[in-house]
């Protein structure tokens, strides 16, 4: 195992910029990873581990499972602590970094996957941690599929997949470049898809079978457009106390994970 002590060497220097470049984690169809859990987590669901950078403290945290991440990394190599502290992108590294090989996309879907648990479309959501967090709710309740618009953040981005606690390797991921199309396709395909959105025909998300079906969500602010939601075959809400502003996008996209597990169990209005 050899040692990098130049944050100029070329590999720190890809590191650094898989970190922070959408266009470079495109290009090369690979993303970066950073903590002993996401890391093992990885090599746990099949990632290919490129390259995997330790400190003499991660190897000591990871204790016998270092072994088990060398052998599958295709090379391994020692950095010091400043060098972690250089490239790390929490405030406290546990010294564990990787680039992993292969895009998260399952692609864009010519036609509708299948969803018989239920999936979420992401629509034009600008936070990460909203995204991520909407990826570890969706695979916790079992869907089928989260779908996103392409101006979402990346699910290969750091933030995302810490905030999605690395779900976002293991769920599959859609990217739908035109939302609307991807909704006249579902709907084609006899699969409901139904607005998350407020409005005069909004009913509660109990009155509606979600059986199947996708729920889409919008942007943080501006939500889904007028345009859109005509689209979809009803607007749902999630009722809340008078008096309330609203529920933020993580919050109310994992509730309707929820509701969206619930129909597939065959609990609705129970």
């Amino acid at each position: 195992m050899r040692q990098i002590t130049s944050k100029d060497n070329p590999k720190i220097k890809e590191y650094v910029r898989l970190c922070g470049s959408r266009k470079s984690r495109t290009e090369s169809g690979c993303f970066v990873l950073e903590g002993m859990r996401l890391v093992c987590d990885a090599h746990k669901s099949g990632v290919r581990i490129g390259l995997l950078l330790v400190t003499e403290e991660g190897m000591t945290r990871l204790g016998e499972r270092f072994a088990a991440l060398s052998d599958a990394a295709g090379e391994t190599v020692l950095i010091d602590r400043r060098m972690a502290g250089q490239i790390a992108q929490t405030e406290t590294p546990q010294g564990v970094f990787a680039v992993c090989e292969g895009a998260l996309w399952r692609g864009e879907p010519s036609s509708p996957p299948a969803l018989g648990q239920g999936a979420l479309l992401l629509c034009s959501l600008q936070d990460p941690g909203n995204v991520g967090t909407i990826i570890r709710s969706a695979e916790a309740f079992g869907l089928s599929a989260v779908l996103m618009s392409a101006d979402c953040p990346d699910p290969a981005s750091p933030k995302v997949l810490r905030a999605s606690m690395g779900a976002a390797m293991r769920l599959p991921l859609y990217r739908c470049p035109d939302p609307a199309e991807t909704v006249r396709r579902l709907r084609g395909a006899k699969i409901p898809v139904f607005a998350a959105a407020l409005g005069e025909r909004s009913v509660p998300v109990g009155e509606v079978s979600l059986q199947g079906a996708v729920v889409a969500v919008g942007n943080e602010g501006a939500g889904l457009s007028e345009e859109f939601c005509a689209l979809c075959d009803r607007r749902v809400i999630l009722p809340i106390a008078p008096g309330s502003e609203s529920l933020n996008a993580a919050m109310a996209a994992s509730i309707f994970a929820w509701e969206l597990s619930r129909a597939a169990r065959g609990e609705e209005n129970r």
